[in-house]
């Protein structure tokens, strides 16, 4: 074949799939200018037939469907189908008083039972752990719920970007979340601020669990604005680590400002509240009334519990439970006396870690969760962090047996807490334990003016 019949075949193809492709598009002009032509009445059928993920979520395509999902008959018919099929009890409301309450009373009305019956019912779900103070079997009630933990940033320029999370490990006192990925993450010296969120189903089907085309109410749990300045805290072979915060850290790929992950600690102390209570905007959060005591001259310096559970990424390291702690007044803290305790680690004290492509260890580095109780058995002060092991300066002095002593300080607005651990005949052991709150939280909390 010659070149120039070649040529005239190429141009012919070429022209020919040009031809195809506008034939395409003016099929799919006319698919959509038929489809938004079809009556009022058949858009409102086919609506009756969606879920509620999709009703929410048909007004954005075009004001006249918005238009049309604002009708009443139209969310009276949502209501009572997936009344229908939900676990929990509904008191139906009369059609008239939606007539005489305004024509989003049908709309209001599904949204609000469905998310007021769920918070009754898991709130009834929560049970306090009396080894640890706070809420037991969290585990399961995260998994009952349907609880997923999602990672907002924001960066200079205002966009904002969103990351599924990518790993999750439930304590007894607190929940461990790590996102990571090779690119969705902006470069950290644009990073502006980081929140975290979590994503609670609306509706629930038989035997109590989320309907897969649940909407999904979204809960801030905390909002973090990136102070300027932050340095590395310590590093590995691979990545160095900034503590951003007590609770949350960025991990940055070693001479680079890439971001390799986000690790973040949350203490599960009113965690289920925040979930079930809280907004996109606001974070849920309970004003405490102080107890006031006229005769106890002492009252708040007593009867303290306290428990604190070292840990890395995945097993314990090291926990103990104190009862009954007296306190006394040192340099503006309340330093709570601690009594015996085990001193034997379970482990190295190291934060492992991992994403996609690697995995290392981060030494003399964990996370503490502390949990202190007032003497009416309510919690005053709990944290969950990432702590840091720094060489300590040895008072004493162990000639037959000298190792570096290194100590862990987890300290906040609250109160604070020092650990000093050391290795010793092969094994780690904490030597010393120190826990204080703050003169200025113990008068607010007990209204006392220490």
């Amino acid at each position: 074949m010659s070149s120039s019949r070649k040529a005239a075949l190429s141009t012919k193809v070429k022209y020919n799939l040009k031809q195809l492709q506008q034939q395409k598009l003016s099929l799919q002009k006319r698919f959509i200018q038929a489809t938004v032509d079809l009556p009022d009445e058949m858009w409102k059928e086919v609506i009756g037939y969606l879920d509620l993920q999709s009703v929410l979520t048909f007004p954005c395509v075009c004001k006249k469907w918005r238009c049309l999902v604002d009708n009443e008959t139209l969310w009276q018919r949502v209501f009572l189908k997936h009344a229908a099929i939900s676990p929990f009890t509904f008191r139906i409301p009369d059609s008239t008083a939606g007539e005489a309450k305004g024509m989003s009373f049908w709309k209001s009305k599904c949204l609000k039972y469905f998310i007021g019956q769920r918070n009754k019912y898991y709130k009834s779900k929560v049970k306090k752990n009396i080894y640890t103070g706070t809420t037991n079997n969290m585990e399961q009630l995260l998994k009952n719920i349907g609880v997923k933990f999602q990672l907002g940033i924001e960066d200079i320029a205002g966009r904002k970007h969103c990351l599924k999370l990518s790993y999750k490990k439930v304590f007894k006192s607190s929940t461990l979340l790590q996102w990571n990925s090779l690119n969705l993450f902006p470069d950290w010296r644009e990073i502006k601020a980081v929140k975290v969120f979590g994503l609670v189903p609306v509706l629930y089907q038989a035997y109590n669990k989320p309907l897969k085309s649940s909407p999904l109410q979204k809960s801030l749990l905390t909002s973090i604005v990136i102070p300027k300045g932050l340095q590395t805290c310590c590093s590995d072979e691979k990545l160095s680590l900034i503590r951003v915060t007590s609770f949350l850290c960025v991990a940055l790929w070693k001479g680079s400002t890439d971001v390799a992950f986000v690790m973040a600690s949350l203490h599960h102390h009113n965690l289920i509240d925040k979930l079930l209570y809280g907004s996109e905007e606001r974070m849920y959060s309970i004003e405490h009334c102080p107890i006031l005591d006229d005769i106890d001259h002492k009252y708040g310096l007593h009867s303290y519990d306290c428990h604190l559970h070292l840990h890395s990424s995945s097993e314990t390291i090291w926990e103990e439970k104190f009862t009954c702690m007296g306190c006394e007044i040192i340099d503006k803290l309340v330093q709570l006396n601690v009594t015996r305790f085990s001193p034997f680690c379970n482990s190295v004290p190291s934060l492992s870690w991992k994403t996609d492509l690697f995995h290392g260890s981060l030494n003399r580095v964990a996370l503490l969760d502390v949990t202190v109780i007032d003497c009416n058995k309510v919690i005053m002060w709990s944290n969950s962090g990432i702590v840091i092991g720094e060489s300590s300066q040895q008072t004493e002095v162990d000639f037959d047996n000298f190792t570096e002593e290194f100590l862990f300080t987890l300290t906040d607005q609250f109160g604070s807490v020092e650990m000093k651990y050391k290795l010793t005949d092969g094994n780690y052991i904490i030597t010393a334990v120190k826990v204080g709150i703050w003169v200025k939280h113990l008068n607010g909390w007990f209204a006392t003016n220490y």
